[in-house]
């Protein structure tokens, strides 16, 4: 199932631990019935974090898809785990530049910042019976 990011995360205020708002792309169904509406929220968790640092390290951002609901109100488990870094120097570069100037090892790397709609895949974790009334 696809599962869109309901907020902005930035690897400068993320911080271990953060519950991040998600939400699911499209229906999921079964056999030709819908077991999970699109537009249901989900619920994921920061598991990394890290911000910029000098000598090019990026900035780093990495959570894990918890749950959803299922149209009959279960939590359904789900699993996906995304990694987010921002864009960084290479360690060779940075050396053949801190030759030519040492204020080259002050370069910072770049944070991450994940907008809004950015979708990703998970993945229902375990077997569910769902009760949709039909």
């Amino acid at each position: 199932m696809r599962i869109a990011i309901r907020q902005e995360l930035n690897s400068k205020t993320a911080e271990v631990g953060d519950i991040i708002d998600l939400e699911v792309v499209d229906d999921v169904d079964v056999d030709g019935v819908v077991v999970i509406k699109s537009g249901t929220p989900a619920k994921g968790e920061i598991t990394e974090a890290s911000k910029a640092k000098m000598l090019g390290k990026p900035g780093k951002i990495d959570f894990i898809v918890n749950f959803t609901r299922s149209v009959d109100g279960q939590n359904i488990r789900l699993r996906s785990n995304r990694k987010f870094s921002g864009n960084s120097s290479t360690g060779g570069v940075i050396a053949a530049a801190a030759i030519v100037n040492p204020l080259f090892l002050l370069i910072k790397g770049k944070n991450i910042s994940i907008k809004p709609g950015q979708n990703f895949t998970a993945y229902i974790d375990k077997d569910y019976t769902i009760f949709t009334g039909q």
